[in-house]
């Protein structure tokens, strides 16, 4: 949300007249208030981040009726919360490795749009760990 003060407030203005933003804070807010550690359940008890391709619940229809298909993005950045303490990183960091269209824009956002956000949260001090891939401090010795 940092980004989109920033957008909104000035400072990155400059790439409204050229980029269309589409802003989801949160798909799941009462899941993320519930308890102490929140969970990423829904109230009527499904995981949002699983419903992509049912579409069964109406948070998950109106991410794809009016972000997805409305605007057609080139890039999607899913900045969509963890849950509960603790939280050991700021943000989790991946792309997709199975996006539809050319090749290189899955090569281009590996290989530029991934890097500057990683370089851009480190100089804010941000921690970041890269979502859904193995510690690189694991090594396993089976």
């Amino acid at each position: 949300m940092i980004f989109a003060r920033d957008l909104a407030m000035g400072a990155l203005d400059r790439y409204l007249d050229q980029v269309i933003f589409v802003f989801v804070p949160q798909i799941n807010p009462d899941g993320a208030e519930a308890g102490e550690w929140g969970t990423r359940l829904n109230p009527s008890g499904y995981n949002l981040n699983r419903d992509y391709m049912r579409l069964d619940n109406p948070e998950t229809r109106a991410i794809v009726s009016r972000g997805l298909v409305a605007w057609e993005p080139h890039v999607i950045i899913d900045a969509h919360e963890a849950f509960g303490p603790p939280r050991y990183y700021d943000f989790y960091t991946s792309i997709s490795r199975s996006a539809y269209g050319p090749s290189s824009v899955v090569e281009f956002t590996d290989t530029q749009v991934l890097p500057a956000v990683v370089d851009a949260l480190a100089k804010g001090g941000y921690t970041h760990y890269f979502y859904h891939t193995v510690p690189r401090a694991i090594v396993d010795d089976t």
